[in-house]
């Protein structure tokens, strides 16, 4: 299936296992966690705004306890 979206907002009509991206492991890799990272004050208020809008469309959804943990890597755009 080719999902094309413009918006967040374009997904919602998608459910959530029919644009899922899995990442295919070997059997001996050993579960990763980074540390939790500090961001700048300037931007948390962006970053914030941006996860509640991939939350509200069912883009991303809450954990607990992962085995699996990354950083997300916030890039400020020109406009």
């Amino acid at each position: 299936m080719d999902v094309l979206a413009w918006s967040y907002a374009d997904l919602k009509s998608f459910k959530p296992k029919e644009i899922q991206h899995d990442i295919p492991l070997k059997d001996d890799v050993k579960p990763f966690h980074q540390k939790q990272r500090h961001y700048n004050p300037k931007i948390s208020g962006t970053i914030q705004a941006e996860i509640q809008k991939m939350l509200d469309v069912r883009i991303i959804f809450p954990i607990h306890h992962s085995t699996w943990v990354a950083n997300i890597v916030p890039v400020l755009k020109k406009n």
